[in-house]
């Protein structure tokens, strides 16, 4: 707990926020600055860096070492008023007409692909799958689901509300409930955070 404008220093090895898919793995330094900005910190310093853990060179030169990956930051805590988070979580379980005018965009640094591959084994003609690529990261999905999410974020402009974006969906023949679409975005938004929402 920091009172406004009291300093995090923070020095760790990357990590997973919780909710991410494991696929997905920590998340990167550059997706950092506006996750924790959401969480009411300013960023201060972000940056990376390599340091070898039990170093024990100088006893003896031949001892063996890890080197790992660590992130080095600095936030300050802002004075926003962050009581409307928890409405970003209990929206979705509450049926209200507010949630439909909300806005989704694409979650800077997290941009999301869609790959069709083909692998070759020798023995058969290729594989094909389709995979889901992100910040380094991919694995595979259904067709089914690759048809929905690309139909999804194809629409996810920054200037569709949610009630737009749900009546493009209908009309392309996607027949996603209300209820069913609405647990959706709570994936992406809070779950998986590929999108972020505003009004």
């Amino acid at each position: 707990m920091l009172k406004p404008s009291g300093l995090w220093i923070n020095f760790s090895n990357p990590f997973r926020i919780s909710g991410d898919p494991v696929e997905l793995g920590p998340r990167r330094l550059n997706e950092l600055p506006e996750f924790f900005n959401e969480m009411g910190f300013d960023a201060v310093n972000f940056e990376s860096k390599r340091f070898t853990l039990l170093n024990l060179e100088i006893i003896c030169d031949e001892t063996s070492n890890m080197k790992q990956l660590v992130h080095f930051f600095t936030l300050r805590k802002n004075d926003l008023n962050l009581t409307h988070k928890s409405k970003s979580v209990q929206r979705f379980f509450n049926h209200n007409s507010n949630v439909w005018r909300e806005i989704p965009e694409i979650v800077k640094g997290r941009e999301l692909t869609l790959a069709q591959t083909k692998s070759f084994d020798g023995q058969s003609c290729g594989n094909e799958r389709i995979e889901i690529r992100m910040a380094g990261d991919f694995f595979s999905i259904p067709p089914d689901i690759a048809i929905l999410l690309e139909t999804i974020l194809e629409c996810v402009n920054g200037k569709n509300t949610l009630k737009e974006l749900f009546t493009i969906l209908q009309e392309k023949g996607i027949g996603l409930g209300e209820d069913t679409f609405l647990q959706l975005i709570y994936v992406l938004n809070v779950q998986h955070y590929l999108i972020k929402l505003s009004e």
